[in-house]
């Protein structure tokens, strides 16, 4: 599956969490680094601001990890927030998404928990 892919399903009606949780999942069978880099590559198509920032951090976040050059469609304006926001509906866990979100997502005003992305 590809991030693209990923976004396609969300303007098809999934919701984020679970399109991105089956991104990760599948990610994690990635041949190697260049299979890694080709399913991040292609730009996911543009759905609302907020589903369109977190695919572009989200994007951003599997390149470092990974070891991979962050696609530069990730860098668009229509890739960053013009204001905060915390896609958990927990409003008790915001303070620690501020410390524990990773700085892909910081940096476009989206703030999750440490364990967001981890998949087991």
């Amino acid at each position: 599956m590809t991030l693209a892919g990923a976004g396609a399903r969300v303007a098809a009606g999934v919701e984020l969490r679970a399109a991105v949780a089956d991104f990760l999942d599948d990610l994690r069978w990635a041949r190697d680094h260049v299979d890694v880099a080709q399913r991040i590559t292609d730009e996911p198509e543009l759905v609302d601001a907020h589903t369109d920032a977190y695919l572009g951090a989200l994007a951003e976040h599997v390149a470092g990890w990974h070891g991979v050059v962050v696609p530069a469609w990730t860098r668009g304006p229509a890739r960053f927030l013009d204001h905060f926001w915390w896609p958990s509906r927990t409003v008790g866990l915001q303070a620690r998404a501020l410390v524990e979100s990773p700085a892909a997502f910081r940096r476009r005003g989206i703030f999750i928990g440490r364990t967001t992305l981890r998949r087991v």
